[in-house]
């Protein structure tokens, strides 16, 4: 959808029928950091993104399909964009791209940019739509301290051939990196493909 020539979704829609959500951006904050949190079961994350994301006063039922209910809230969370088209690079042999934004690690930074930027204060804020939101994180200029910081984090350090420029932003990838939340089994599989780039 273009949210441009189209009214921004109040609604998530499952088995054809309407469900009415909550659209502040703060309810899809937490509903990322619910569906990302590996101490949670399925079962668990479903109670939750419902409790989170359903607006009960203009829904009294819910669908009995829960598993398409989820894949509804996580198009709505997508913002109408192909899911799991993030970080996507069409090669099955790179290492998985770590992420380099984190909005709870990076909460300050997102907030200081969009008051800077937009002259919008997201703690006062009332409601701002999703939708919204993520539209103007991905605008952000590149003057914005969170953008320099999410460059540093995507660097390439093997493509730099100058050791002491490598060096400096190495430093600034180790005193900006987000926790390191990967399985060990993801860490070795991402340390092996690391190590394959060195000699292939």
């Amino acid at each position: 959808m273009s949210i441009l020539t189209e009214a921004l979704p109040d609604t998530v829609t499952v088995d054809g029928k309407e469900y009415a959500v909550h659209t502040d951006y703060r309810v899809w904050l937490k509903f990322q950091k619910i569906i990302f949190d590996p101490s949670k079961d399925s079962i668990k994350k479903l109670t939750d993104a419902i409790i989170n994301c359903i607006d009960t006063k203009r829904c009294s039922l819910l669908p009995e399909n829960a598993g398409e209910l989820m894949e509804a809230f996580m198009r709505f969370h997508s913002c109408g964009r192909e899911l799991n088209d993030k970080n996507s690079g069409g090669s099955e042999d790179k290492a998985r791209k770590a992420p380099i934004f984190d909005f709870e690690e990076d909460a300050g930074y997102i907030y200081g940019a969009f008051l800077a930027q937009y002259g919008i204060d997201l703690i006062d804020t009332v409601h701002l739509h999703w939708y919204k939101f993520d539209a103007l994180f991905h605008s952000l200029e590149e003057s914005n301290k969170i953008m320099k910081i999410m460059s540093w984090r995507d660097l390439d350090l093997s493509k730099i051939k100058d050791g002491e420029q490598r060096k400096a932003y190495q430093k600034l990838k180790d005193t900006f990196a987000l926790p390191d939340t990967r399985t060990q089994e993801e860490k070795d599989a991402d340390n092996a493909a690391e190590f394959s780039k060195m000699f292939f």
